[in-house]
């Protein structure tokens, strides 16, 4: 079986998709053969032409590497967050890295830089998901507040709620728990805290929360679309009954398939 998916992960032919795929079958090997493994991985990683998808690539590298090879792999990771072009991208390519850099300086020069990136843009959902991912990497918990109230902020002009669910994930994940309590008030009618990330979140950090609204996200999932609301389900499983509720709501699905849009 192992076999078999290492053999299809060595057939990717997008090299970004490869080298993740590599990484993620690297973690369930050991000795010479995950270190061959993760030496492709880092040869796709570094064949990848866009600056963005290469400095991501080898950040998510760098956490499973070690000694020579993991800074090899963050220097070249921050040279292609560096040269990346938008600013939306930048910020987010540039946030990825500041947990992983070592010297306080270097730290500090990228976070400055990160956020320089993350302030200026224009689009509010751009905006709002790169400072969302930023504070999600900050150790300095003033910092990381200020960071995200701008993201809040952002988050709360976009236009399209579909578009504000990826940045509540990073934002729900890292303020405090009774901010979060609020926030799940604020956002429990919005079709952006449908998201399945977000869900997560919720059903993870305050699932009394969670539990209190449960009924009435299903009900809004369900008008939605199919992968939405099985996302959704098994995201708030856990406060739903798990398994026996899993059961129970897999049964409902498949009578209703037939009619189902």
């Amino acid at each position: 079986m192992l076999a078999e998916a290492l053999g299809a992960a060595r057939a990717i032919r997008t090299e970004f998709y490869r080298s993740l795929s590599l990484l993620e079958l690297a973690g369930s090997l050991s000795g010479n053969l995950q270190e061959e493994v993760l030496a492709e991985a880092l040869g796709a990683a570094r064949a990848i032409r866009t600056e963005f998808y290469r400095s991501l690539s080898l950040s998510a590298l760098a956490r499973s590497l070690s000694g020579e090879l993991q800074q090899e792999a963050l220097t070249e990771a921050l040279k292609a967050a560096k040269a990346i072009g938008d600013g939306s991208e930048r910020a987010i390519a540039l946030s990825t890295l500041v947990g992983l850099l070592s010297g306080d300086d270097l730290q500090k020069e990228v976070l400055a830089e990160a956020l320089g990136a993350g302030r200026a843009i224009d689009d509010e959902s751009n905006r709002s998901m790169a400072l969302s991912t930023l504070a999600g990497s900050l150790s300095d918990h003033d910092l990381q507040k200020e960071v995200l109230a701008e993201a809040l902020e952002a988050a709360r002009a976009i236009g399209d709620e579909f578009d504000v669910g990826q940045a509540l994930a990073q934002i729900f994940a890292h303020c405090g728990e009774n901010q979060l309590e609020d926030l799940v008030a604020e956002f429990s009618r919005s079709v952006a805290i449908l998201d399945a990330d977000v869900l997560r979140v919720i059903t993870v950090r305050v699932p009394k929360v969670a539990a209190r609204f449960a009924q009435d996200w299903l009900i809004a999932l369900s008008l939605i679309r199919r992968g939405q609301l099985l996302e959704g389900v098994a995201a708030l499983l856990p406060v739903l009954g798990g398994e026996k509720a899993a059961v129970e709501i897999a049964a409902t699905i498949r009578e209703t398939s037939q009619q189902w849009p």
